[in-house]
């Protein structure tokens, strides 16, 4: 029979005669080259491409002029500050419709209302198509009664529309046309 001690001493060599044997096949198989982890090929890029749209314009319309405004207020804020985006607000000339209600069964007027329509733009330049969705959900989020939000990239017709026009430069470049067309003398 053997003893504790001879098996213990058999145990140990033969654990170091392995450890032995796999420190010799890690040496030649795995050795580290001095250049380990220095080359970098040169089309990797750290962070990803996300596509931006260059501008996009949130628009809000209501009929309540306090709420809409301060709406406007702090959307521009929030878009400024939680979602560190540049940004740019303006109001658009205010649109005013008339409304007439008839009496039963007839074609006169029983009451005439003076609605007025109020618009708040607020621009965001530069946004990445991955903040959309979570921008367009805090915005539904927060939006109060009353205020219809559209999100859109610009046109050109809501730009034209953002100017209130100027009737006496009209009025000046009307005259002016017709003074080189040769209908109107110089005073």
């Amino acid at each position: 029979m053997m003893s504790i001690r001879h098996l213990q001493q058999n145990l140990s060599r033969y654990v170091s005669k392995t450890t032995m044997y796999k420190n010799d096949v890690i040496r030649f198989l795995a050795t580290r080259s001095k250049f380990h982890g220095m080359w970098e090929p040169n089309d990797l890029k750290l962070q990803p491409d996300i596509p931006e749209y260059k501008a996009l314009h949130i628009v809000m319309r209501g009929y309540d002029f306090p709420v809409l405004e301060s709406y406007a207020k702090y959307l521009h804020k929030a878009v400024e500050s939680i979602f560190k985006l540049e940004s740019d607000a303006w109001a658009t000339p205010a649109k005013s419709t008339e409304v007439r209600t008839f009496h039963q069964n007839s074609s006169t007027v029983n009451e005439k209302y003076s609605l007025i329509k109020y618009d708040r733009t607020v621009m965001v330049e530069n946004i990445p198509t991955t903040t959309v969705p979570i921008l367009l959900q805090f915005i539904r989020r927060h939006c109060p009664q009353g205020v219809e939000v559209s999100l859109k990239e610009p046109s050109a017709e809501e730009e034209e529309a953002r100017y209130v026009p100027d009737y006496q430069v009209k009025e000046l470049q009307t005259t002016k046309d017709a003074i080189a067309s040769g209908k109107l003398r110089k005073k």
